[in-house]
């Protein structure tokens, strides 16, 4: 805030405070512009890692598109225009959606039916097992 008390005179803060005013959306709109570049930097980054961590589960085909949608997005990063990152934030998150179901597949997937059969037999054989007490103690 712009106070009086600060060693300016009332015009001067009356000045400051319409400016203020007056470039405020201009302020809110390069505000949201930092705040996209900051995710799509942290998407950059996270996408980057995994591609390293796990790019030997990714056929090349999915790889090539995930390093395709980083350069693109970085691309768009250096530029001003939000709405554009935002639809290549967009697109990126689509593609890297996409991979990461093809790396999920390429592990084993989602578990199947026998998986959730095996749960079920384990839970009733927990429930048959009877011989569990319970009890309290003191240790003296």
């Amino acid at each position: 805030t712009i106070e009086v008390g600060s060693g300016l005179s009332e015009e001067e803060v009356e000045r400051m405070a319409s400016d203020a005013e007056a470039h405020a959306d201009e302020d809110k709109k390069r505000r949201e512009l930092v705040d996209l570049k900051n995710q799509a930097d942290s998407m950059v980054y996270q996408a980057e890692k995994q591609v390293k961590e796990s790019g030997d589960k990714l056929d090349e085909e999915s790889k090539a598109k995930i390093e395709s949608s980083i350069a693109d997005l970085k691309k768009a990063m250096e530029g001003e225009d939000a709405d554009a990152l935002k639809a290549q934030i967009a697109t990126f998150e689509q593609a890297f959606q996409q991979a990461g179901a093809a790396m999920a597949g390429a592990a084993g997937g989602a578990p199947g039916p026998d998986a959730a059969g095996a749960a079920t037999e384990g839970e009733a054989g927990a429930a048959q097992d009877d011989d569990i007490k319970d009890a309290d103690f003191e240790v003296k």
